[in-house]
């Protein structure tokens, strides 16, 4: 990411605060990030009405690692 990007989404870091409860059993962090992530994918993209450029803008990566994500969760979508 360029250094004015990072100074765009410093603001909203500084602003964002994710409480959660471990459970007495623990979790799975890999569960919970690819749930994190899927969840600001599709609000990205539902902002964008769909614009894959915009919205990878917003997530502060590229358009081509949003089209990875995009493909790898269909493809895992289709192993249950």
């Amino acid at each position: 990411p360029s250094e004015s990007a990072d100074a765009t989404r410093a603001p909203l870091m500084a602003s964002t605060q994710i409480r959660l409860k471990l459970p007495d059993a623990g979790v799975s962090l890999y569960d919970v990030l690819e749930a994190i992530e899927t969840d600001l994918i599709r609000q990205a993209l539902d902002r964008t009405s769909g614009n894959r450029s915009a919205a990878a803008q917003l997530l502060g990566i590229r358009r081509t690692t949003l089209v990875e994500k995009l493909r790898r969760a269909r493809d895992s979508q289709g192993d249950d």
